[in-house]
């Protein structure tokens, strides 16, 4: 079935990447996936271009789901999609497009229901849905390393209740390649970006490293004071 495609995250995963975004033909959240089990099914880098230029938040595509996949968990998104996986470009979508799908705060105005930057299994097991598109505000984004000395991306951001409340959530890793800094100069490294207010497509991953924790990467970020 071929359906329109709005782009909220192209982000690395396991050298490939993870392709997650908006089905406007069904309207609702979904991650495109591929049959590579090695890879936890990810697109190949190589099908995620046009015109040489690497697809990014709000590109607006043509691609073909061919089935839903098994749920695994609480990843309920996952589509197999045939290749090449860009049958045509179609634009670039707006914000007020994207708008509809951000996440509703009824219970929580935390990213799947909590502050810490991964979920264990007993909370991950009981959730529907992996996807979370939220409008956060005070971003700033470091390139830095952990303590194993390994490159890291991590963000801090507020969510506001209300334009009153601020909760602030840190420490998350950043997938999405337009804000890592690949360079081993360790001055660029440390480098800092901070965005006012921006939607963050936020994916729950696999396992860790086989352990019982999962988690949150803000796989797309999206400004919204420079669209």
């Amino acid at each position: 079935m071929i359906i329109d495609f709005i782009v909220l995250a192209c982000s690395h995963k396991y050298g490939g990447r993870c392709l997650a975004g908006i089905d406007l033909t069904h309207r609702k959240l979904i991650r495109l996936i591929s049959n590579d089990t090695a890879t936890y099914c990810a697109i190949p880098t190589n099908f995620c271009y046009y015109n040489g230029i690497e697809l990014e938040p709000l590109v607006k595509i043509n691609v073909n789901l061919i089935e839903k996949a098994p749920d695994d968990g609480a990843q309920t998104e996952n589509y197999y999609v045939s290749f090449p996986l860009i049958l045509r470009i179609v634009g670039k979508a707006t914000l007020t497009e994207i708008e509809p799908f951000e996440y509703q705060i009824i219970f929580s105005p935390l990213p799947f229901g909590t502050i810490d930057e991964y979920l264990n299994g007993d909370t991950y097991k009981y959730l529907t849905h992996s996807l979370c598109l939220i409008f956060v505000h005070n971003i700033s984004i470091e390139n830095t390393y952990n303590d194993n000395g390994e490159p890291k991306t991590k963000v801090e951001f507020d969510v506001f209740i209300n334009n009153d409340e601020a909760f602030k959530n840190e420490r998350y890793s950043v997938t999405d390649p337009r804000y890592i800094i690949y360079k081993d100069n360790s001055t660029n490294r440390m480098k800092k970006t901070f965005i006012e207010s921006a939607y963050l497509l936020i994916s729950l991953g696999p396992a860790d490293g086989g352990s019982n924790y999962y988690s949150k990467y803000v796989s797309g970020i999206i400004d919204a004071t420079n669209p």
